[in-house]
């Protein structure tokens, strides 16, 4: 039952910071936010990076040290 995985997602953080929402709740619900927006705030973007710069995106191995990706 869907009551048995919120439960679950309560219960599996020591410190109660996973808190399960349901989509749909009226009552309690599920806010999005922009978090380009709100990361803009916080930090400059590099000017012509793509995802295609990093090969560890594109699935091929050696990006940043990390073999196998």
């Amino acid at each position: 039952m869907l009551s048995d995985v919120t439960a679950s997602v309560g219960l599996s953080s020591r410190t109660g910071h996973n808190i399960p929402q349901l989509v749909g709740d009226t009552s309690n619900p599920v806010v999005f936010y922009d978090w380009k927006d709100y990361l803009s705030t916080l930090f400059q973007p590099i000017k012509n990076f793509t995802n295609s710069m990093c090969p560890c995106v594109s699935g091929s191995s050696g990006c940043c040290g990390v073999q196998g990706m």
